[in-house]
């Protein structure tokens, strides 16, 4: 593989954090506002050096505030992350989150991004 999967995922953390977006890829490390980066597959293209794409979500995610906050709040969010990356697949606005230490799952949206490689 041409690629190292974690420098990819903490370059896309960096370019977020640069646009005002709190991100992380430890689960344990979020505190609302904030991104999530999670790499969610790899696929290999069958050419010499294994070059190939990467799928990674983006969970925007803020805290359980009441449905307007919330919004305004993941809009925000949205704006400043769409800065900086181009979904590849329509932003899921309808998503929830589940993070370690929060009982319930926090109101999120989804932003799919593909990473080619090689």
């Amino acid at each position: 593989m041409t690629m190292d999967i974690l420098d990819e995922l903490n370059a896309l953390v960096t370019t977020l954090r640069d646009a005002g977006v709190d991100a992380y890829l430890d689960p344990r490390d979020l505190n609302p506002p904030c991104a999530w980066v999670v790499a969610r597959n790899f696929t290999v293209c069958q050419t010499i050096g294994g070059s190939g794409e990467m799928q990674v979500e983006v969970y925007l995610i803020v805290p359980d505030l009441g449905y307007e906050q919330d919004c305004l709040q993941l809009n925000a969010l949205l704006d400043r992350a769409l800065e900086v990356i181009q979904p590849d697949e329509p932003v899921s606005l309808s998503e929830q989150v589940g993070i370690p230490g929060v009982t319930s799952p926090l109101p999120a949206y989804q932003i799919t991004v593909n990473i080619p490689t090689g």
